[in-house]
């Protein structure tokens, strides 16, 4: 899989711009069943009722200068694409990468509408935001083309990382960061 980046890293490439870059040059295997990767399979077949003609974790693809961008969008309808998040609470604020990655679905299956749905994981409460895919998508094309310039010299991004203190928390690059005395977030 030469060549390829998954739409959800260039996304989150607005929190932590290295760890797309690590993500995507490394292709590090997570498990799979993720307490968070099993909420989502069954939000999917719970959600088949209530969108009987719609398409399920539709994989999509487009090419960016020689590059495969390729993801799995949530849920697809006949004109609109829903992506789905779950958040601890529906007061959380929206960060880009959620609307970028939907909006990057939406373009890349020529869909015009897309809606990023928020779930809160303890009560299933939901919010369905729309995402006005334009603007979403040449942020999204901006944030890929930086990151094909990186993965294209094998040059490990040096800016500040990340923008939230979280993100360094759980992230298995953290001690990559430190041991190359590249900038991050102590926690």
């Amino acid at each position: 899989m030469k060549n390829v980046i998954f739409i959800s890293d260039i996304a989150y490439s607005t929190i932590c711009f290295r760890k797309s870059f690590f993500n995507s040059y490394y292709r590090p295997r997570f498990p799979p069943d993720t307490r968070e990767a099993i909420q989502g399979k069954e939000l999917h077949r719970s959600l088949q009722d209530l969108f009987p003609d719609a398409s399920f974790e539709v994989e999509c693809q487009h090419e960016l200068n020689g590059w495969v961008i390729k993801g799995k969008a949530d849920i697809v309808t006949a004109n609109a694409v829903y992506e789905y998040k779950f958040l601890k609470s529906l007061d959380s604020p929206v960060i880009p990468a959620y609307k970028i990655q939907a909006a990057a679905y939406s373009k890349s299956l020529g869909k015009s509408e897309c809606y990023l749905v928020l779930v809160n994981r303890k009560n299933q409460e939901s919010k369905k935001i729309p995402v006005k895919v334009d603007l979403y998508w040449k942020l999204f094309l901006k944030h890929a083309s930086n990151l094909i310039e990186h993965l294209s010299t094998g040059k490990i991004p040096k800016q500040d990382c990340p923008r939230f203190f979280w993100a360094c928390r759980n992230c298995i690059w953290r001690i990559i960061c430190s041991e190359l005395g590249l900038p991050h977030r102590r926690w």
